[in-house]
């Protein structure tokens, strides 16, 4: 009779290092699944802040064409809007500018219609994609600081008037985002002209 070989005891060496690298494999595929959708949501969200900035540059220079061919207190050329209505700005150092008045951008109060309200509501034809835009525009010529100008000594004449004026305008737009959300965004310029 022949002797039986015994084999060498095992000792199970690659089922735990298999078992170890899934582990491992599988923490890296979920970490890198949370990782992309984390990044998904940031891109979503820049790119929605960056369609609600453009949104409000957009909607202030529409105001800007609308106060620069029909400027207040001139008569508008033919064919041209009406000049926006204009609310006086705050004496320098108010504790509220107009902007951030509620008031001024509110329609209603209380239900009636608001004497202050004077914005111009851009409407979804004018800016698509966009649930609510207004401009509010403010007369600040009293921030000016103008140097008397010389009168005309050789033919005595007096000095001539200022003509110059300076308006504040203000963009705020709303647009929905992701559901349930309301963006906001405002942008604002100040524009100086002559009138005469």
């Amino acid at each position: 009779m022949s002797p039986v070989r015994s084999r060498p005891a095992s000792r199970g060496f690659v089922l735990p290092v298999v078992l170890v690298m899934l582990v491992v494999m599988t923490s890296v595929v979920l970490f890198n699944i949370r990782r992309g959708t984390v990044d998904a949501r940031l891109a979503g969200n820049v790119g929605s802040v960056i369609t609600t900035e453009t949104a409000a540059s957009y909607a202030l220079r529409y105001c800007e064409l609308m106060i620069t061919v029909s400027p207040p207190g001139r008569t508008p050329l033919a064919g041209m809007p009406n000049p926006p209505n204009t609310i006086p700005a705050p004496a320098q150092g108010a504790a509220t500018p107009a902007w951030r008045d509620w008031m001024n951008w509110s329609v209603t109060v209380l239900g009636l219609p608001n004497p202050l309200h004077s914005t111009v509501v851009l409407d979804a034809a004018t800016m698509p994609g966009v649930q609510r835009g207004e401009c509010l525009f403010e007369d600040a010529t009293n921030e000016l600081v103008v140097l008397s100008p010389t009168p005309d000594v050789a033919n005595n004449a007096p000095p001539p008037p200022n003509t110059w004026r300076k308006f504040r305008i203000t963009a705020e737009v709303q647009i929905n985002g992701a559901p349930g959300e309301v963006r906001v965004a405002r942008a604002q310029s100040e524009l100086r002209m002559s009138l005469d």
